[in-house]
């Protein structure tokens, strides 16, 4: 088995030339997957600044949003108090109104009495003084 020198060059510069074509095809491949990784990484940027701003949109209206409520139920609330602030008075009003009106009822209904029992003594001395009399 005789390989001449001849040959093995022949052997030897294919050998390089397919090196070097894979070699080539593998560069390519790795320049390819560089601009997809370079694609993806300013892909993730945009999405990460836009996600930022959606995130800095809905906190500010989020609180915009709360800002409003919270005076909305202030309102609210200083309104019900006022309501109530008025309907106390307005009981209250009507309690004192009735207490002087049953006052006055009761101081009547006590002057009648003491002036039925007043008759009734009246009327019972004079009749003892008339019946002593006799």
């Amino acid at each position: 088995m005789g390989i001449n020198i001849e040959e093995l060059e022949k052997r030897a510069r294919r050998l390089e030339s397919i090196l070097e074509e894979k070699l080539l095809q593998i560069e390519a491949r790795i320049e390819r997957l560089e601009t997809r990784i370079d694609e993806i990484y300013e892909k993730t940027e945009r999405d990460k600044t836009e996600l930022t701003e959606k995130i800095t949109a809905v906190k500010t209206e989020l609180i915009e949003k709360m800002e409003k409520d919270k005076t909305e139920l202030t309102d609210k609330i200083l309104s019900v108090k006022n309501e109530l602030t008025d309907k106390i008075t307005s009981v209250k009003t009507e309690l004192i109104e009735k207490m002087e009106k049953d006052k006055r009822n009761l101081i009547l209904w006590f002057i009648g009495a003491l002036l039925a029992f007043t008759t009734l003594n009246i009327t019972a001395i004079w009749a003892i003084l008339s019946f002593a009399g006799k």
